[in-house]
C-alpha cells in the first residue's frame, strides 16, 4: 500500500468517526437547543471535516461539510433557532457524507459530480483553521489484521508456554523450575496486553440506536427514549462485529411491535413516550446484555395458537408449555406474533436469525415477557473467542475440554449422592439443593447407548449452563484446567453436533473442544427440562430481577464458618505441608509453574486487630485443603480446615458484615457464616515476620 493510500484510509476513518460524534451530538442537540458546548461540539468536528479534506482536494466533501459548518456559525451566533428542520437537515448531510467517504474508500479518489443545491445555498464567508492542540497524540491506529495476527501467535505461544511447564514439572531442577516460572509470567503478561488491545466498548456497536429510534419513531407515528447503560462495557473486536446486526434488529422490533402508539399509552396508563433500554456488563468472563421495552410485551396464548396453526403443536402439546418456552417458538423459523408483517419488522421474523448470529460466537439468547408490561431480550456472550480456559474431563478413555464460561461447578457422584439421582420415564434428573437437573451421561451420548440405570464407581457430575438453562453432565471425572487454543475441525466433522473445535494440551495431545449448546441439544436436554418444570413447579428458576450468588462454604480450625463467592474460586487443592517454602517470610507453593502466595484463613479474619500468629514449625495434617481463588491477573492460595459445600443465595438473604474484610454474614445450614471480600483480605500487609 503506497503512502497517499495509507493517508487516504486514514481520512475516511477519521471521517466517519467524526460523522458518527456528530449525529450522536446532533440528536442531544436536539433535546437541548440551548447547549452550547454541544453546538459547539458539531462545529468543530465539521470543521475538521472540512479542513482534512481540503488537504486531500476533495472539493465535494469540503464544499458539504462548508455548508454545514456555515448554518452551525448561523446557530451559534443567535442568527438562526435551531429547529427539526434544521436538525433533520444536517443528518441528510451526514448520510451523504457517509456516502462519499465510501466512494472514495473505494476508488481511493473522490467522484466527479455536482452536489445538491439545497446544501449549498447559504454561502459561508472563509473560515479560518481552529488553533492547534496542544494535547500531544497518545493513540496510535493499527490496522485490524495486525492484531488478528499479533492474538494467533499468542494462541502459539500459550501453547508452547503449556507444553514447557508440563516438561518441567517434576524434573527437580530449581533452574529448569525457575525459567518456567519466568516464562509463564511474561507469557500470561502478554497474552492479557494483547487481549486488551483487542477489547472495545459496546457502546461502539450502540452508537447507531439513537438515531435509529429517531427515525423509526417519525416513521411509525411514535414516541420513545433510549436509555443505555454499562456503554463502557468491553468485548472482543470479532464478538463486537457479530453481534452489530442481532442488536439493530432487536432495538427496531421493540419498536415496531413493543413500544404502543402515544394515544393507545395514554389509554393504558403510561407515559405516550415509550423507552427502550439497553445495559452490559460483565460477569465471570461473559458479557451480559439486555435489550428492554415497555410496550405491549408478548402474549402466551396467541403464540400457543399460532404455534397449533402452524402445526408446530398439536392443542394437548400447547396447553402443556409453559409461559417461557411458548414465548421462545418466536425463535423458530418464520413464526411472527405479528399480526401484519411490516417493512420495519415483524416479530419472530428474523429472530431465528438473531439467535443463530448469537449462538454462533458461543452465546444464547432468552426472552422474558409479561403482556401489557413489556419484553427484555437477555443475551449471554463471552468475553473472548481467542484462548479459552477449559476444563478438561474424561469419559474414561478419551479426553475432552468443557469451555469454563459454560462450568457453573463440580459435584462428586458417590456415596449418599448417587441416591440423589432419579429417573422419570427413560431421563435422569440429579437433585441438586432442592432443584432438578436433567442429566447427560457423556460416554453414552456419544456413543448414541442408552444412559446407565447404575454407576459401578463413583463420577463426576460437571454442572453446565446451556444458554440460561442449567444441565448435568456425568463424566469419569474432572482431570484439570487448562488454557487453549481453539483450532476449527475439518469438514469431515461438520455436521457434528457434540464438538465446536480441537487443541493441543500441554502435553501435546489433541483434545476435543465439547459443543455444550448441542450436547444439550442432542441429548434432548431441554425435553427434560420441560418434564422438571412440570413435575416440580416448586422449583422453578427464581424471578429474572433477583440475581442469585453460589458461595462455597468453608470452615476455620475453631471451626467457624465462612464463605467465598464461587465466581472467584478457580480450584480446590489438596496440598503437602512438605510442599510449603517460606519467601520474604511468606508461605508459598509451586503451583502449576508458578509461585502461589498462601493465606491462612484463621489469621486473614485476624490480623487488623491483632499481629499474625505464626505458624507451628510442625502441622497437625500432613494435607491442608487450600482454595485457589483468583482476580483479574493473579491467583491467591486461602488454607482452610475443611471444604464443606456449596450454597445458592439471594440478595435478600444478606446481611451487612461486621468487620473488615467480611463483606456480609448469612444463615447457612443453621450457622452464622461470614462472607469474605477477597479484594479486602488479600491487600498487601505490613511485614509481620510470619506467614498471612
Amino acid at each position: 500500500m503506497t503512502n497517499d493510500a495509507e493517508y487516504i484510509k486514514e481520512f475516511v476513518l477519521e471521517g466517519h468517526e467524526n460523522l458518527d460524534r456528530i449525529e450522536a451530538l446532533l440528536l442531544l442537540l436536539e433535546k437541548d437547543p440551548r447547549s452550547p458546548e454541544t453546538l459547539a461540539d458539531v462545529f468543530r468536528a465539521f470543521h475538521t471535516i472540512k479542513g482534512t479534506s481540503r488537504m486531500f482536494d476533495f472539493r465535494r466533501v469540503e464544499k458539504l461539510s462548508h455548508a454545514a459548518e456555515d448554518l452551525l456559525s448561523r446557530l451559534r451566533d443567535g442568527q438562526a433557532v435551531l429547529s427539526t428542520d434544521n436538525v433533520n437537515w444536517l443528518l441528510r448531510v451526514v448520510g451523504t457524507l457517509r456516502q462519499r467517504l465510501a466512494g472514495i474508500e473505494k476508488a481511493g479518489a473522490e467522484e466527479p459530480g455536482e452536489d445538491d443545491p439545497v446544501f449549498l445555498n447559504t454561502p459561508a464567508p472563509p473560515t479560518d483553521p481552529g488553533p492547534t492542540s496542544g494535547i500531544a497524540e497518545n493513540t496510535l491506529r493499527v490496522n485490524v489484521t495486525v492484531l488478528d495476527r499479533l492474538m494467533a501467535e499468542v494462541g502459539e505461544l500459550v501453547l508452547t508456554r503449556n507444553r514447557v511447564l508440563q516438561w518441567s514439572t517434576g524434573r527437580g531442577d530449581p533452574e529448569i523450575a525457575l525459567r518456567s516460572q519466568q516464562l509463564n509470567g511474561i507469557t500470561t503478561e502478554i497474552q492479557h496486553q494483547v487481549m486488551q488491545m483487542r477489547l472495545q466498548p459496546i457502546g461502539q456497536a450502540w452508537n447507531k440506536v439513537p438515531r435509529l429510534v429517531r427515525d423509526l419513531c417519525a416513521h411509525l407515528g411514535k414516541k420513545a427514549r433510549v436509555v443505555m447503560e454499562g456503554a463502557d462495557t468491553e468485548l472482543d473486536k470479532s464478538i463486537l462485529e457479530a453481534i452489530r446486526d442481532p442488536l439493530t434488529h432487536l432495538v427496531r422490533n421493540a419498536l415496531d411491535h413493543g413500544i404502543e402508539p402515544p394515544d393507545l399509552r395514554a389509554r393504558l396508563g403510561k407515559p405516550a413516550e415509550g423507552t427502550v433500554s439497553l445495559r452490559a456488563e460483565h460477569e465471570s468472563g461473559w458479557v451480559l446484555l439486555e435489550i428492554t421495552d415497555d410496550g405491549a410485551g408478548i402474549d402466551p396464548a396467541r403464540l400457543r395458537e399460532r404455534a397449533i396453526q402452524k402445526g408446530l403443536h398439536s392443542a394437548e402439546e400447547a396447553g402443556r408449555l409453559e409461559d417461557r418456552d411458548a414465548v421462545a417458538l418466536v425463535f423458530r423459523s418464520g413464526f411472527s406474533t405479528a399480526e401484519k408483517v411490516t417493512e420495519v419488522s415483524g416479530r419472530g421474523i428474523g429472530l431465528d436469525v438473531v439467535k443463530d448470529n448469537i449462538e454462533k460466537v458461543g452465546g444464547a439468547i432468552e426472552i422474558l415477557s409479561a403482556p401489557g408490561r413489556g419484553t427484555t431480550f437477555q443475551i449471554r456472550i463471552p468475553l473472548t473467542l481467542s484462548i479459552v480456559p477449559t476444563l478438561i474431563v474424561s469419559d474414561g478413555q478419551t479426553d475432552f475440554a468443557i469451555p469454563q464460561t459454560h462450568v457453573i461447578e463440580l459435584v462428586r457422584l458417590g456415596g449418599e449422592r448417587a441416591a440423589h439421582v432419579e429417573w422419570m420415564e427413560d431421563a435422569a434428573v440429579f437433585r441438586l439443593r432442592g432443584r432438578l437437573l436433567p442429566l447427560v451421561f457423556l460416554r453414552q451420548a456419544l456413543r448414541r447407548e442408552p444412559p446407565p440405570r447404575s454407576a459401578s464407581t463413583a463420577q463426576t457430575l460437571v454442572v453446565l449452563r446451556a444458554g440460561a438453562r442449567p444441565f448435568g453432565l456425568v463424566v469419569h471425572r474432572a482431570k484439570d484446567t487448562e488454557e487453549i487454543v481453539e483450532k476449527p475441525l475439518g469438514r469431515h466433522f461438520k455436521g457434528l453436533p457434540f464438538y465446536e473445535g480441537a487443541s493441543i494440551l500441554g502435553d501435546g495431545r489433541v483434545v476435543p473442544i465439547l459443543d455444550v449448546m448441542g450436547l444439550a441439544e442432542s441429548a434432548h436436554v431441554i425435553s427434560a427440562l420441560e418434564r422438571t418444570h412440570r413435575l416440580a413447579p416448586a422449583a422453578a428458576p427464581a424471578p429474572p430481577a433477583e440475581k442469585r450468588e453460589v458461595l462455597l462454604l468453608v470452615a476455620g480450625v475453631d471451626d467457624s464458618r465462612a464463605a467465598i463467592p464461587l465466581d472467584r474460586v478457580d480450584r480446590v487443592e489438596e496440598i503437602s505441608t512438605a510442599a510449603i517454602e517460606r519467601v520474604g517470610g511468606r508461605e508459598m507453593i509451586q503451583y502449576r509453574g508458578e509461585l502461589l502466595p498462601l493465606h491462612r484463613l484463621s489469621n486473614l479474619l485476624k490480623e487488623r486487630r491483632v499481629r499474625p500468629r505464626s505458624t507451628p514449625a510442625s502441622e497437625p495434617m500432613e494435607a491442608l485443603p487450600v482454595v485457589v481463588c483468583r482476580d483479574a491477573r493473579n491467583r491467591r492460595g486461602l488454607v482452610v480446615h475443611r471444604i464443606l459445600e456449596m450454597v445458592d443465595t439471594a440478595p435478600g438473604d444478606r446481611r451487612p458484615g461486621s468487620r473488615h474484610g467480611v463483606a456480609g454474614t448469612i444463615i447457612a445450614r443453621g450457622r452464622i457464616t461470614e462472607i469474605l471480600d477477597l479484594d479486602v483480605l488479600f491487600e498487601p500487609l505490613p511485614s509481620s515476620g510470619g506467614p498471612s
